[in-house]
């Protein structure tokens, strides 16, 4: 007697595949080497294991006749794992089935809505603040892709086309979200909404271990300058001891700062902020001399992008590079410096001493002293 048992096997292996290839394209955060996949037979036991390597091709596995499951029990690197399971059936053809499956999976990014919040120095929202986006893998020195994107009225910037100014097209997940794949994102802002200094600092954000986006607030300080007062008698000598307060309101009851003339006749007036009009005002003249009681507006403008700045008094502007006896303004770095001059009259209104006028009334006064000296001696005799 011959007894054979008819016992058919198959093989299997699967061809693993990512999604987003987009993505994932030359980033190294990304490979389909490393995925495991368990086998499972009919009653639920563990089959055998299939591994991919860096092609996503995974090894060949003899199975008998049936019907199995087989799920991803180990994503790889930078992807997620695949929740599905799927069925693969042995079934008798001969001695030998071959049967090849293919799979998916999708690649893990940051899913990125309000990308940063553009604030004041007092919390408050600034808009039209433009920053470059750029984004690197692999630790590369050049972005992959970069975007220029500005700041709205709630100083809210978001990674969409309305908010774009320009650059290049965005990631997007497979929901169609802009999204960051696994990288450097690297945020610096290139210009800064008017009266305001730009942030300096370069924010880098890690976005290997993100999935959801972490909202930045970058927060700008106000663009400030100097004005240098300097005062002076009609007659072109430093005045030392004029007191002045500047103001924040045209009523003068808000005080921004006071201060001095010192002996060389000058009072430095700092953080004066870009655009912000103020009131400058005598509050006591040197003695001998009486006080100027109007009340004069200025506003200090630079614009760093252009070169250009202004010192406005009384509504008269004077551009950078303005040079006269009364108004000096230049540009420095982006920041303005301006001199302002301020005459005060002597209390009597008689001529200053040394000027002509003094020189007049001494040599009057000298003949006068002589006519009496004259005098006095007729009537002695």
């Amino acid at each position: 007697l011959a007894f054979y048992v008819d016992n058919p096997r198959g093989t299997f292996r699967l061809t693993k595949t990512g999604r987003l290839p987009d993505v994932t394209q030359d980033n190294q955060a990304y490979s389909l080497a490393g995925a495991e996949y368990t086998l499972y037979d009919a009653a639920g036991h563990k089959a055998g294991v299939l591994t991919t390597d860096k092609t996503g091709t995974t090894n060949e596995i003899s199975l008998p006749f049936g019907t199995y499951t087989y799920r991803e029990t180990k994503a790889p690197q930078g992807y997620q794992k695949d929740p599905a399971t799927c069925t693969v059936t042995i079934d008798r053809n001969g001695h030998s089935l071959a049967t090849t499956g293919r799979v998916e999976d999708t690649p893990e990014t940051t899913l990125v809505d309000l990308l940063l919040l553009k604030k004041g120095d007092s919390g408050q929202p600034l808009a039209d603040a433009h920053f470059e986006i750029g984004f690197y893998k692999n630790g590369d020195t050049r972005p992959t892709r970069t975007w220029v994107m500005k700041s709205d009225a709630q100083g809210k910037i978001l990674l969409d086309d309305a908010h774009k100014v320009s650059g290049d097209p965005f990631y997007l997940n497979e929901h169609g979200k802009p999204c960051f794949p696994k990288g450097d994102v690297k945020i610096r802002e290139i210009k800064a909404p008017a009266g305001y200094v730009a942030d300096a600092a370069v924010h880098t954000v890690d976005t290997r271990t993100m999935t959801i986006w972490k909202t930045a607030e970058v927060v700008n300080r106000p663009r400030e300058h100097a004005l240098r007062l300097i005062k002076k008698s009609s007659g072109g000598h430093v005045l030392e001891g004029a007191e002045f307060a500047v103001y924040e309101d045209e009523a003068c009851t808000r005080l921004f700062y006071e201060g001095t003339t010192d002996s060389s006749g000058e009072l430095v007036i700092p953080k004066i902020r870009d655009g912000k009009p103020y009131w400058l005002k005598e509050r006591k003249a040197p003695a001998g001399y009486r006080p100027d009681p109007a009340a004069v507006k200025l506003v200090m403008h630079a614009d760093p992008d252009t070169g250009s700045g202004s010192l406005e008094v009384n509504g008269t502007r004077y551009e950078a590079g303005h040079q006269d006896d009364m108004v000096q303004v230049e540009m420095n770095k982006g920041i303005l410096q301006a001199a302002l001059v301020r005459i005060n009259q002597m209390q009597d209104a008689l001529p200053e001493t040394g000027s002509s006028g003094m020189i007049h009334i001494a040599a009057a006064a000298a003949v006068l002293a002589a006519l009496a000296w004259l005098l006095k001696g007729k009537d002695t005799k």
